[in-house]
C-alpha cells in the first residue's frame, strides 16, 4: 500500500514538473516574441515616423512654394491696382476736361448756327435782292466812266496846241455790271442752303449735349471704379500679410519637424528598449522552469516567495503536503 502511494506521489510530481516546463516554455516563447516584436516594431514604427516626417517636409515645401507664388501674385496685383488707379485718375481728368470743353463748345456752336443759318442767309438774300438794282447802277457807272475815259481835248488855240483829258483810264476786261451780275448769280440759292443747315446744327448741338452728358456719366463711373479699386487695395494688403505670416509659420514648422521626428523616434526606441527589458524576467523565469532548478521542484520556497512578483500560481511551485 505504501509503495502504491509512493508511486502516485512520484507520478504527481512528474506531472507538476512537466506542467512547470510547459509553462516555462510558454514564458520563453512569449519573451522571444516580445523581443522580436520590440525589434521589428522599432524598425517599422521608426520607418513609418521617418516617412511621415519626410512626407510632412515635402508637403510643407509644396505649401511654402505655393504661398510664395501666391505672395508674388498678390504683390503684382497690388502694383497693378496702383497703376490702374493712377491711370483711372488720369482718364477721369481727361474725361472731365473733354466734358468741360464740350460744355463750352455748345454756346459757341449755337452762336455759329445762328449766324450761319439766320444772319448770313438774311444778309445774302438782301444782297441777292439788291443785285438787279446794283447791276443797273453798275451799267450807269460803266457808261459814265467810259464817257469820262473818252473825254479828251486836243486842239490849237492861237497857235498853241492844247491837249487835255480827265486822267481816267477805264478799260476793264469785264464790266462792273457784269461782275455784279456774276456775284448775284453766285449767291443764287445760297441763303436757302444755309437755312437748311439749321437742322444739322441742331442735331450737332444735340449730339454734343449727349456726348457731354455721357462724358459726365463716364467721369462718375470712373470715379466710382477708382474708389472701388482704392477700397480693394487694403484687402490685398491684408491677404499679403496673412500669406506672409502663414509662410513664416510653415517655415518655422518645417524647421521643427526634423527635431520632432527625431524626438519621437527616440521615445519609440526607449519604449521598445523598455519592452525588450521587460521580457528578461519572463525569459529568465521560463529558462529556470524548463532547464534550471525550478524544473525539478527542488526549491518551492523561492517560487512561493516570488509568486506574487511573477503572477505564478503556487499550485505550480509547491508540492502538496501529505
Amino acid at each position: 500500500m505504501c509503495l502504491e502511494d509512493e508511486d502516485e506521489k512520484i507520478e504527481s510530481k512528474k506531472g507538476k514538473i512537466m506542467a512547470r516546463r510547459i509553462f516555462g516554455a510558454f514564458l520563453i516563447l512569449m519573451g522571444i516574441v516580445g523581443i522580436l516584436f520590440a525589434v521589428l516594431g522599432v524598425r517599422s514604427v521608426q520607418g513609418a515616423v521617418t516617412s511621415l516626417g519626410e512626407g510632412m517636409d515635402m508637403s510643407l515645401d509644396l505649401a511654402i512654394d505655393s504661398l510664395d507664388a501666391a505672395l508674388g501674385s498678390l504683390l503684382l496685383t497690388r502694383d497693378a491696382l496702383a497703376d490702374v488707379e493712377e491711370a483711372m485718375e488720369q482718364v477721369e481728368g481727361t474725361v472731365d476736361n473733354v466734358g468741360t470743353a464740350l460744355d463750352g463748345t455748345e454756346p459757341i456752336l449755337t452762336e455759329i448756327g445762328t449766324i450761319t443759318t439766320v444772319d448770313l442767309p438774311n444778309s445774302l438774300a438782301a444782297i441777292e435782292d439788291a443785285v438787279p438794282n446794283t447791276v443797273q447802277a453798275a451799267d450807269a457807272i460803266d457808261s459814265t466812266l467810259i464817257t469820262l475815259n473818252n473825254f479828251e481835248i486836243n486842239t490849237d488855240i492861237l497857235g498853241f496846241p492844247i491837249q487835255y483829258d480827265l486822267g481816267i483810264d477805264y478799260e476793264p476786261t469785264v464790266s462792273l455790271s457784269a461782275s455784279v451780275q456774276e456775284i448775284g448769280l453766285s449767291l443764287e440759292g445760297m441763303p436757302a442752303r444755309l437755312r437748311e443747315l439749321d437742322e444739322a446744327f441742331i442735331e450737332t448741338q444735340t449730339n454734343l449735349e449727349t456726348i457731354s452728358q455721357n462724358m459726365d456719366d463716364l467721369s462718375g463711373n470712373l470715379k466710382a471704379i477708382k474708389e472701388q479699386i482704392a477700397g480693394f487695395t487694403p484687402f490685398v494688403d491684408d491677404f499679403i500679410r496673412v500669406v506672409t505670416e502663414t509662410s513664416d509659420n510653415l517655415r518655422l514648422l518645417k524647421a521643427q519637424v526634423g527635431g520632432q521626428v527625431a524626438m519621437v523616434n527616440t521615445m519609440i526606441s526607449l519604449g521598445m528598449i523598455w519592452l525588450v527589458l521587460s521580457q528578461v524576467v519572463p525569459l529568465y523565469l521560463g529558462y529556470e522552469l524548463v532547464f534550471g532548478r525550478l524544473s525539478s521542484g527542488d526549491e518551492p520556497v523561492w517560487i512561493a516567495e516570488n509568486a506574487d512578483k511573477f503572477n505564478i500560481s503556487s499550485a505550480l511551485t509547491t508540492d502538496e503536503s501529505e
